[in-house]
Parts: structure tokens; C-alpha cells; sequence
């Protein structure tokens, strides 16, 4: 195995020490919450984190020199599939025991599994995808318009099969682009958006979940009905573009015709759709970009939200806070 293949991010180091609380506090930042103790010798601990973020999707490398366990709680606020390229990992679950091994296997933290229990084997080197849940329900309903909305719940603590090979394939493209802007660079919004949206479908399509059968559904809008033609468009759109009746004549059907069959196959009208989805990106750019590069007005704006306080209350009962502490937010 080559350098390249196990340091794909060699200039974006997190942190590197030999103190076990230092490595608990520090990986805390990027990770869930968990307790971390050294099952071997104290002597031979060491652990360096490598990181990149596109929020709120973070990729890394992960290294403990030393046995460890990793005790975490249960925790429904993100999921992470760590996939170890040398080692191996055993994850304990409610009494049973199941072990990640490189080139075959991946453990998968997920909501709703509760507490685990962590074994590394000295020298395991892993590489990790992590996605905030929230996030992942959005991009749901990209990828499966008919999907529920009970939240990603991963099948098993452990995924085999080519789903490991698509995580490191991901994490691979997030290390490559990362890398041509170096560390001191800033990415542009369309392409972060892009290995966001990259991620968190490899997320969904690669770990079976309670959605994978809707997902992979014949029933679902196919790529010929006037619905998934619409929803497409949609997707393309980097700013306010269409009205529904545009759009009924984009896919040539009237609009009450487009409303019936949206009712039909989503149980929802495409002007709701079309609002929900655009608060979503507003979401996103407010998410992103720093206060003194745009203000909320423009985003609502681009977003075809032209009454300021009506955007501020949907998006508030939306995101459980105002557009401007998003923004606040992102430039810290």
C-alpha cells in the first residue's frame, strides 16, 4: 500500500499527541462523544487525526498507536462509517461481537443502535466518512422523493460487501480535491457542494438502512415521469429559476396536471415542493459562506423569497433558529 493511499490527507493534520485525554478531548471536536481508555501499554499510545469538512460532512484518517477501547454512548445526532485500511476493528452491540477488517468490512455508527463498545488493534489505521442525520434526511428525499421521514437508521453496526469500497472511494475524491487547494484555500460553494451531495448519497446507496428498500423501489418517480422530470430540474437550479408554470411547460403538461401527479406519486403540490427544496439551498448557502461575502437578504433573494420576514419565520420553524445566526454561525 502506498503512502498515497494511507496519508490522502497528509496536509490536513488535526492534531498528533501521546496523551490519551489530549486524543479524547481533541477527536471529540469531529466526532460523537465517548470515552476513550489505552488497553495496552501506556508507553506505546500515540494518535494523529487528519480532517478535511465540507459542512456538515467530515472525512479523516484516524491512527492510535496502542490498543485502545472507545466506549460511546448512544447518539442520534450524526452517522459515521469507519472503514480500517490496516488492523481491524470490533465493535460490541448489545451482547454481540462483529469485527471490521480492511478490504472486506466497515463499522457503522448509527441513531438508534445505543451504546457500543470499540476495540482497536495497535497500528489500525482507519478511514472515516461522518454526515450530520438532519442533513442525511434532506438528501433523502433527493434520492427517494417518496421516501418517509423517519430518520437514517443503519441495518447492522457492520457493512460488508462493495459499500466499504464506495465509502474509500468517496473519501478518496474528498482527499483529491481538498488537496489541489491546499490547506490555506478556500473551495468554491458549487464544488463543496457537490462532494456534500457526493457524500451523503454514498451514505445512503452504500449502507443498508430503513430506507434502502424505498430507495431502490420500482415504484418510485422513474427517470420518464413528468414528476422525477421536474424534480431534475429543480436539482439543477443555482438560484430561483422556475415558477410552476414554467415547469409544467418544461415537461409539457398543464399545471393541474402536474399538481395531480405530484400529488399522486410525492402527496404534496410542486409549489410546496419547489419552496422546500429552495430553503433547503438557502440553508446551505447560509450555512457556507462567510458573513462578509453576502448577507441574508441576497440569499433570500437568490432563492426567490422576496418578503424578508416571512423567510425568517418559515426558516425558523424550519432550522430551529434565524437565518442571520446561521450565517453568524459560519464565519467563526
Amino acid at each position: 500500500m502506498t503512502r498515497h493511499e494511507t496519508d490522502p490527507l497528509l496536509d490536513f493534520e488535526l492534531f498528533r499527541t501521546r496523551d490519551p485525554l489530549k486524543a479524547q478531548e481533541q477527536a471529540m471536536l469531529i466526532t460523537s462523544p465517548h470515552r476513550l481508555q489505552v488497553s495496552g501499554r501506556l508507553a506505546d499510545f500515540s494518535a494523529a487525526f487528519q480532517s478535511v469538512q465540507v459542512k456538515p460532512v467530515t472525512v479523516g484518517v484516524v491512527r492510535y498507536g496502542a490498543e485502545i477501547t472507545i466506549d460511546r454512548p448512544g447518539f442520534d445526532g450524526s452517522v459515521s462509517a469507519l472503514v480500517p485500511i490496516s488492523g481491524a476493528l470490533s465493535v460490541e452491540q448489545r451482547g454481540r461481537e462483529y469485527v471490521a477488517t480492511p478490504g472486506r468490512s466497515m463499522v457503522v455508527f448509527s441513531p438508534g443502535h445505543g451504546a457500543m463498545r470499540l476495540r482497536w488493534i495497535p497500528h489500525t489505521v482507519v478511514m472515516a466518512l461522518k454526515a450530520d442525520t438532519e442533513e442525511l434526511s434532506r438528501a433523502l428525499h433527493w434520492i427517494a422523493p417518496q421516501a418517509g421521514e423517519q430518520p437514517f437508521r443503519a441495518t447492522s453496526p457492520l457493512t460488508t460487501g462493495l459499500g466499504p469500497n464506495s465509502v474509500l472511494g468517496t473519501i478518496h475524491h474528498f482527499a483529491e480535491v481538498f488537496s489541489r487547494f491546499g490547506p490555506n484555500h478556500t473551495m468554491p460553494l458549487p464544488l463543496a457542494r457537490h462532494l456534500r451531495e457526493q457524500a451523503l448519497s454514498t451514505i445512503w446507496l452504500s449502507v443498508p438502512n430503513n430506507h434502502t428498500d424505498v430507495i431502490y423501489s420500482t415504484d418510485q418517480p422513474t427517470s420518464g415521469s413528468r414528476v422525477r422530470q421536474v424534480i431534475d430540474l429543480i436539482a439543477t437550479e443555482s438560484q430561483a429559476v422556475y415558477t410552476v408554470p414554467d415547469l409544467a411547460r418544461a415537461v409539457n403538461v398543464g399545471v393541474r396536471s402536474l399538481e395531480l401527479a405530484f400529488r399522486r406519486e410525492l402527496d404534496e403540490t410542486p409549489l410546496h415542493y419547489l419552496q422546500r427544496v429552495r430553503m433547503e439551498r438557502a440553508h446551505e448557502d447560509l450555512r457556507d459562506y462567510d458573513p462578509p461575502r453576502i448577507t441574508v437578504t441576497e440569499i433570500a433573494h437568490r432563492w426567490g423569497f422576496g418578503h424578508l420576514g416571512r423567510f425568517a419565520a418559515r426558516y425558523r420553524a424550519r432550522f430551529g433558529e434565524m437565518p442571520g445566526e446561521t450565517l453568524a454561525r459560519a464565519g467563526r
